[in-house]
């Protein structure tokens, strides 16, 4: 009983390690972020609401993005252009440095050819997008 009692103690804490150890690294985490705003994109959906609720990116991003969104805007600074590839985009390996990872993505089986960086940054033990090349959110953290 009181090795139960004990095991029950330290459950707690070890929670938060396994929640870590769980979360998507930096690749999929951009990967599945593009794949959805795209699929809102093709739809003819609302991509800025799609990023505003995002739990894929930073608070900073977020209120850039809006900023962004109240000023206007000549190109989207999600794909960091004015086109983009219907294929969608596919993430590299991600290069991580401490709590910061950069991915680039380049499109995916398309004519259009066009590739940028994105830059995440781990809160919490989860990785969220931080900063794209037309997108600089975090870039001094």
């Amino acid at each position: 009983m009181k090795l139960l009692s004990c095991l029950l103690a330290l459950l707690p804490a070890a929670l938060p390690l396994r929640a870590a150890e769980d979360a998507a690294p930096p690749a999929a985490v951009a990967q599945q972020f593009y794949d959805g705003y795209m699929k809102v994109l093709l739809a003819n959906g609302d991509p800025s609401e799609f990023v505003l609720t995002s739990k894929a990116v930073t608070g900073p991003f977020r209120d850039a993005y809006k900023k962004l969104l109240e000023d206007g805007m000549d190109s989207d600074p999600i794909f960091c252009g004015q086109d983009y590839p219907d294929g969608g985009f596919i993430a590299s390996e991600a290069s991580i440095a401490g709590g910061k990872a950069r991915v680039t993505m380049k499109s995916r089986g398309d004519a259009l050819k066009h590739s940028f960086e994105v830059t995440l940054k781990q809160e919490d033990g989860v990785w969220r997008i931080s900063d794209t090349n037309d997108l600089k959110a975090d870039a001094n953290d």
